[in-house]
C-alpha cells in the first residue's frame, strides 16, 4: 500500500508536465466536442494508467474541470490499489445496472473521482451496455477518461473505442515500434474511433494529429 501511495504521489507530482497535453488533445479534435476519452496503447506496461491520472489531473488542475477516471482495465486494474479505494462496486457493477451513486468513489484530489474496475460478470457482454449508460457517467462530469487495456491484445479497449469522443495512445519513448502505433491506429479508426494523438511516455512528448497522421 505505501508503495503504490508513493508510485501515485510521483504520477501526481509530475502531472503538471501534462497541463500542454490536455489542451493539445482537445484543440486536436478539429471542433468536435471531447467528453470521454480512452487512454490505451498497443503492449502492455506502455504507462497508460500513469498517463491516465496525469491527463486527468491536468484537467481538474489546469482547465478546473470536474472529471471522473475510470478504471476499464478488466485484466489488469491498477487505479484502485494506486488510490488505495475499494475495488468493488465498480464499472462492471455500474454496467450491470448499479447507480452512479453507489459506484464511484471520492479522491483526495478535489474534483477528481474514480471508477474502479469493479468484479464478477461477462465484460464483453457488460461492455455492450456501456452507449446507454455512458451518458450517465457524462452528465455529472466535465471529463470521463478511461483507463483501457491494449489495443491488440485486448478486445474490450476495442469495444470501448468506438463509444468514446477520443483515444489518446501511449508510447513508450525508444521501444514502441512504429509499425505497432500504425497498427494501433488502423484498428481504432477502423472501428469508428477518433484518434487525437499520441503521448510518448516517459519523455511526455505529444504527437499532434498533423505529423501522427504520416504514421
Amino acid at each position: 500500500m505505501v508503495a503504490a501511495k508513493n508510485k501515485l504521489d510521483k504520477i501526481l507530482e509530475h502531472a503538471g508536465s501534462l497541463s500542454s497535453l490536455q489542451g493539445s488533445l482537445l484543440s486536436a479534435a478539429n471542433g468536435k466536442s471531447i467528453q470521454s476519452m480512452l487512454v490505451t496503447s498497443g503492449r502492455d506496461s506502455e504507462g497508460k494508467s500513469t498517463v491516465a491520472i496525469g491527463l486527468a489531473t491536468a484537467l481538474v488542475r489546469q482547465a478546473n474541470a470536474k472529471v471522473l477516471l475510470v478504471d476499464a482495465n478488466f485484466r489488469r486494474p491498477a487505479l484502485a490499489e494506486l488510490f488505495g479505494l475499494s475495488v468493488a462496486p465498480g464499472l462492471t457493477e455500474f454496467l450491470s445496472g448499479s447507480p452512479e451513486e453507489q459506484v464511484i468513489q471520492k479522491t483526495d484530489e478535489p474534483r477528481l473521482s474514480l471508477l474502479t474496475a469493479g468484479s464478477g460478470g461477462s465484460i464483453a457482454e457488460l461492455l455492450s451496455k456501456l452507449p446507454e449508460r455512458l451518458s450517465a457517467l457524462c452528465g455529472g462530469f466535465d471529463y470521463v477518461i478511461f483507463d483501457g487495456d491494449s489495443t491488440l491484445t485486448s478486445s474490450e479497449a476495442v469495444l470501448l473505442a468506438r463509444h468514446v469522443d477520443g483515444i489518446v495512445l501511449v508510447a513508450e519513448c525508444e521501444q514502441t515500434k512504429r509499425e505497432i502505433l500504425s497498427l494501433c491506429k488502423k484498428k481504432l479508426i477502423r472501428l469508428g474511433g477518433q484518434v487525437l494523438g499520441v503521448v510518448l511516455n516517459k519523455r511526455q512528448f505529444y504527437i499532434p494529429g498533423a505529423l501522427y497522421g504520416k504514421v
